[in-house]
């Protein structure tokens, strides 16, 4: 993704191209402020979504910004938007997101003019959101790579939205956008380039080795290693993003698959101590039974009560 200074404006027109395929569907204010106002809608809500398929002269300038933070993600095509003094390219396959009441422009490449999927939403989440996505208006572009999961979510919201918006179906939209941008982060850890993967991605990276070695007591000095970072620096960012240091998030996990062990095997409690790295199967217990609320044999009794038999099933 090359992001360049461009001098070039675009022409200050917003969606009146009378070629632009007009597939959008935009709730009236009143109805996103009452949306707004409720507990389950606060955290993120979708006000505008649509699709623009081969979007030529597609053109859009705003000097005051919007009241929405904007997600586009080109899908074919390229284009460019213009925030903060820069000019930058969008490709096939990157999130454009453009946060509220800030200046900004976009809009198609002549020769290849973009697809793109796009929705505005508001809410206490999205800065959140923004975080996680690695994008702010110095870096207004992220590369999630092309996606057919992307393209079904935005097409599934635009379907919901286009159906009917009583609070009911907002609450799903809202669920709907949710996934969806949890999708997007995903996406871009995964096609981050290795040139420019953080100390961030670096240290998710030892979360999976911690998931593939539970039986392994976690070293905060090898793990650091593993993520080219200090001692302290990997302890800090663990925490920051786990909420937890690397010895609780490794026990969290490991009385996680104790759990399912005791509720799908019949490996014995002192078995699944030892394969869990447990040398002592007093101390186990103990551990479990602080975060199990029950000792290992009275929860496998108490889950397999709950289970159903395979005549309920039948």
């Amino acid at each position: 993704m090359d992001n360049r200074m461009i001098s070039k404006r675009p022409r200050p027109h917003l969606h009146r191209t009378a070629n632009l395929p007009r597939h959008w569907v935009v709730l009236p204010r009143p109805v996103t402020r009452a949306a707004l106002r409720q507990p389950l809608l606060r955290g993120l809500c979708p006000t505008h979504v649509g699709y623009f398929p081969g979007a030529r002269d597609h053109q859009v300038e705003r000097a005051q910004g919007t009241l929405q933070t904007i997600f586009q993600y080109c899908a074919e095509g390229r284009g460019y938007a213009e925030v903060g003094g820069q000019r930058f390219a969008v490709e096939a396959g990157d999130l454009l997101v453009l946060p509220p009441n800030v200046a900004h422009a976009y809009g198609a490449d002549a020769l290849e003019p973009w697809s793109v999927f796009w929705f505005h939403a508001q809410g206490e989440q999205l800065e959140h959101l923004q975080h996680e996505l690695g994008v702010s208006l110095a870096e207004p572009v992220a590369h999630v790579g092309k996606d057919p999961g992307l393209v079904a979510l935005f097409e599934e919201l635009s379907r919901v939205l286009e159906d009917d918006y009583s609070p009911p179906r907002l609450l799903y939209a809202s669920r709907l956008l949710g996934h969806l941008l949890g999708l997007l982060v995903e996406r871009r850890r995964e096609n981050a380039p290795s040139s420019a993967r953080s100390a961030e991605w670096r240290v998710r990276a030892t979360l999976e080795y911690l998931k593939a070695n539970l039986a392994q007591a976690p070293r905060v000095a090898s793990l650091a290693a593993m993520a080219e970072l200090s001692p302290s620096q990997y302890a800090a960012l663990f925490k920051r993003l786990t909420g937890a240091s690397a010895k609780d998030y490794s026990t969290r996990l490991r009385l996680h698959r104790a759990a399912q062990l005791l509720c799908k095997t019949e490996l014995s409690v002192e078995r699944i101590a030892t394969l869990l790295g447990y040398a002592d199967p007093l101390y186990f217990s103990r551990a479990f039974r602080r975060v199990n609320g029950a000792c290992p044999s009275d929860y496998r009794k108490r889950e397999r009560e709950r289970m159903p038999s395979p005549s309920d099933v039948d």
